[in-house]
């Protein structure tokens, strides 16, 4: 067969073999896109339950972090209520040493 350009020399080009093609290219559209939708929906669920674990992790954090703050303040109020105690016995003891000193 000539082609019409009258280059008899040149073979005449066929359509591309199905079997040449790669593997995701053998496959429908529409099979591809169902696959890469659900592709995408794993990838979203993975996300969430990533995103919903570093939240607990933070609720955590948070949590011992308000625990210790709340025992430092127990801590702190107490040893202020110890100090506070021991001026009023000091003070009191002072009277104490007035009065007799006064009342012989």
């Amino acid at each position: 067969m000539i082609r019409v350009g009258g280059k008899s020399w040149k073979s005449q080009k066929t359509a591309t073999k199905r079997s040449n093609l790669s593997a995701s290219r053998k496959t429908p559209y529409e099979q591809r896109r169902a696959a890469a939708q659900l592709a995408k929906e794993i990838k979203q669920q993975e996300e969430e339950m990533k995103e919903e674990r570093q939240q607990e992790l933070e609720h955590r954090k948070k949590k011992i972090q308000e625990r210790r703050q709340k025992k430092a303040e127990k801590e702190r109020f107490e040893l202020l209520q110890a100090k506070m105690h021991q001026k009023s016995v000091d003070r009191i003891k002072r009277r104490a040493k007035k009065s007799k000193l006064i009342n012989g």
